[in-house]
């Protein structure tokens, strides 16, 4: 179990390779369960990065707790020291890759973590103003992938359904890698380019999938719209908020796409 619990949080952070990352992935495709135990390790993963990824908003969320602790009247010194000791703990899986237990502690400290985030908006209603991390979080959801069939060659066409099945099956370390050996072959492909941009993102990724949203947001294909707004979230997870507000600005005035959810992230980056 703990030697399993290794080898996602490896999967995760892209350290498996050979024939134990084929073995891992062979197993996605064939066990339901297992699947989905790392669908939820990779989203918990995620949800950290996203809320404390900085350490002024761990040192908010600690002094949130110690607040938290002292209204209840818990009356102990360790009580109101224990939201410093979480947050230690919280750091421990990135410093501990090695060790067996670090996914198992994860995924516990991690449960612990998401509930002080929920107390964080229940204790801050007075704050109107979302912060980039939280704006991504709220609007961000991938796009579903169907992919027909292209004219052209049979090895091409095979590259781009293993990519789809892998998309589907949430191992977007594979879809990319079939997508980009595709891409090879077939750089005008609008489709294929736009997906291994959207695998990028689902693996944490932000940085490296820029470059074929700005490709995509600049050209004429049916995925301009759509790309722009997926390279507009890359940005606020990577708290670039003027390049944000300069894509969605161009976005809103060009185009009548998705304007409720770009007016309201515009007010919030004001």
């Amino acid at each position: 179990m703990e030697e399993q619990e290794l080898h996602i949080d490896q999967y995760l952070s892209g350290e498996l390779s050979g024939e134990k990352l084929r073995a891992f992935e062979d197993r996605l495709t064939s066990d339901p369960n297992f699947a989905k135990k790392v669908e939820l390790a990779r989203q918990i993963n995620l949800e950290m990065q996203l809320h404390f990824e900085n350490k002024e908003s761990r040192q908010e969320l600690a002094n949130l707790l110690t607040d938290f602790g002292n209204r209840q009247e818990l009356g102990s010194q360790e009580d109101g020291e224990s939201s410093q000791k979480i947050l230690l703990e919280i750091e421990k899986p990135k410093q501990e890759k090695t060790n067996q237990k670090g996914m198992r502690r994860f995924l516990h400290f991690a449960a612990v973590a998401a509930c002080a985030a929920a107390l964080l908006l229940f204790f801050r209603p007075w704050s109107s103003s979302l912060s980039p991390a939280e704006l991504y979080i709220e609007q961000y959801s991938p796009p579903d992938w169907q992919s027909g069939t292209r004219s052209g060659e049979d090895q091409e066409q095979k590259l781009l359904d293993n990519a789809n099945n892998a998309f589907q099956s949430k191992q977007f370390q594979k879809a990319e890698k079939h997508l980009s050996k595709y891409l090879q072959e077939q750089p005008e492909d609008a489709e294929a380019r736009y997906y291994r941009a959207i695998a990028q993102m689902e693996q944490g990724r932000h940085q490296s999938a820029i470059s074929d949203l700005q490709q995509l947001g600049n050209g004429s294909s049916v995925y301009r719209n759509d790309a722009n707004w997926y390279l507009s979230l890359c940005y606020l997870k990577l708290n670039k908020k003027s390049e944000a507000k300069e894509v969605l600005t161009k976005l809103l005035s060009s185009e009548k796409y998705r304007n409720k959810e770009i007016k309201k992230t515009l007010q919030h980056l004001d």
